[in-house]
């Protein structure tokens, strides 16, 4: 009986993550093209929602002639960041010759993401490899990782899942999404002032994959995406920010591209929030920095 059990549960477990990895939700979209396709990608992008929302492939591999890849993750610090670059670099055959990590105040060094849109990750939880990976950063119970029924049901309900698309369908293009809205600055308003700290483990994590990438021969590439001005104005400590990042870019020679203080930044037009740009504020930015990497000899054709 215990086996009978067992061969259902397995079988229920394989069809409904099959059905989640192949949904349109940008969720898995990203995971779905990492595990099943061979992107080739010989530029990739890091970084939370900043990431995905600010960098465009299209843009980026028309000036520079590359085959870009955008592996920003929302709403997520560099602890998943790092573990959903592990798994490219997992199944693509052809590795990268450049990294662009989004750095800024808040997203990279001063937190550890736990929770937050963690059903991303149950569709690929019966691969041993990101399985492993997912389980060094996110802590999962038993239930999630050995019930589907449990796992599906408590995050989206089990059937939805079986719809071509979901009610949140987001066509991605290589793991980028520019959004059109309008101006909300209701938080920036709210907001007095903020302080930038660096998570000592979280540090010693990205001190640990830039000297992994240097040993793999990847040009890692710092850049300072576009954030409002006024937000800037409201960090306490700006200089520590940018003492961090240069101790490091000094240490691995990481070229630094800074726009938190273009003129972007200044015009709300081009900003849904105080810290994400709008599809037309981050097809500016995109053709800006293309234009400086290529300019700059930083990325070679």
């Amino acid at each position: 009986m215990a086996i009978i059990l067992y061969a259902i549960n397995l079988c229920l477990d394989i069809y409904v993550s099959k059905k989640f990895q192949h949904n349109r939700d940008r969720k898995y979209v990203g995971w779905n093209d990492i595990v099943h396709t061979q992107l080739n990608a010989d530029v990739i992008i890091m970084g939370s929602s900043r990431a995905w929302v600010h960098y465009s492939p299209f843009i980026l591999d028309s000036v520079l002639q590359t085959n870009s890849y955008n592996l920003g993750i929302d709403g997520s610090c560099l602890n998943r960041q790092i573990i959903k670059y592990n798994v490219f670099k997992h199944y693509q055959k052809v590795k990268p010759k450049y990294i662009i990590v989004n750095i800024d105040y808040v997203s990279a060094l001063s937190g550890w993401t736990i929770g937050y849109e963690r059903e991303q990750f149950f569709p690929f939880l019966l691969n041993p490899y990101i399985r492993k990976q997912i389980c060094q950063v996110e802590p999962l119970s038993f239930m999630e990782l050995y019930l589907p029924i449990y796992r599906y049901t408590t995050y989206k309900g089990l059937f939805s899942v079986m719809k071509e698309a979901s009610s949140y369908e987001m066509i991605l293009y290589k793991g980028y999404k520019g959004l059109e809205r309008v101006w909300d600055g209701e938080a920036y308003n709210d907001m007095n002032s903020c302080h930038f700290k660096a998570e000592e483990r979280t540090l010693k994590m990205f001190d640990d994959f830039l000297e992994a990438r240097k040993e793999d021969g990847i040009q890692v590439i710092f850049c300072y995406s576009p954030v409002y001005a006024g937000l800037t104005a409201k960090v306490d400590n700006m200089q520590e920010v940018y003492d961090t990042y240069q101790t490091l870019a000094d240490k691995y020679q990481i070229p630094i591209l800074d726009y938190n203080y273009t003129d972007i930044c200044a015009d709300t037009t081009y900003f849904y929030n105080a810290t994400h740009l709008t599809k037309l504020g981050s097809e500016l930015f995109s053709i800006q920095l293309a234009h400086d990497l290529d300019s700059l000899g930083i990325i070679s054709h």
